[in-house]
């Protein structure tokens, strides 16, 4: 086992994480462009965390939906295999049609499905928002991802995998603050709220960033 040198910087536990956190300040300083894109990924997984891991299952189980445990399970269980399949033509339509471009539909497509989730009051409806809604997460994840490469690529390459070590954080971040703030806003004012909440978040943060992200340059 290689210990590091007596007296250097990652000798400290407490000094190694704060080079780290500076690090990711450095990140935080390349551009708007890159700052806006992690707010719109703090805001999609906070999304996911209120509504999939908090109130999805307590609304499906109540009146009038009335879904089973294992209604519930098969439905979930659809909409990951929903995504296996579409992620890759998604992805290729984003690396088609631009990366921009993805993310404002994806924006668009989960904020709508999201918001419709507590105004359906059929079970066969209400799998077709969540199926929407899967589409729409598949199309904007990998766009932020994808736009915070190109974004760090254009001016700071050697930060590209400490912008993703950031990335991966935020996103944690976002889902325990998601599942906290907007669990509370379901549990004091219903279902409504808090999915409307959620929707709303996303919505404002991915159409920030689509206007703040430049188009990419036509081709001749």
């Amino acid at each position: 086992e290689i210990n590091p040198a007596s007296g250097s910087k990652h000798s400290n536990p407490a000094s190694l994480f704060a080079e780290a956190f500076r690090s990711w300040s450095s990140v935080l300083r390349t551009s708007t462009e890159v700052r806006m894109l992690m707010g719109t990924q703090i805001a999609l997984t906070a999304a996911q965390g209120g509504t999939s891991l908090t109130l999805m299952p307590l609304l499906l189980a109540a009146d009038p939906l009335n879904f089973t445990s294992f209604m519930i399970g098969a439905l979930v269980a659809s909409t990951a295999t929903l995504g296996i399949f579409v992620a890759q033509p998604l992805a290729v339509f984003a690396d088609k049609y631009g990366r921009r471009t993805a993310l404002g539909l994806g924006t668009g497509a989960l904020a709508a499905s999201m918001a419709a989730v507590p105004l359906l009051g059929s079970p066969a409806l209400v799998s077709g928002a969540l199926c929407c809604q899967a589409l729409g997460q598949n199309l904007l994840a990998p766009a932020i991802s994808a736009l915070i490469l190109d974004a760090m690529a254009k001016k700071d390459p050697s930060q590209m995998t400490q912008a993703m070590s950031l990335h991966r954080s935020l996103s944690d971040v976002g889902m325990v603050s998601g599942c906290m703030a907007f669990g509370a806003l379901g549990t004091q004012y219903g279902f409504l709220a808090g999915y409307e909440a959620s929707a709303g978040v996303v919505l404002v943060m991915g159409l920030a960033a689509f206007l703040r992200i430049p188009p990419a340059p036509k081709l001749s």
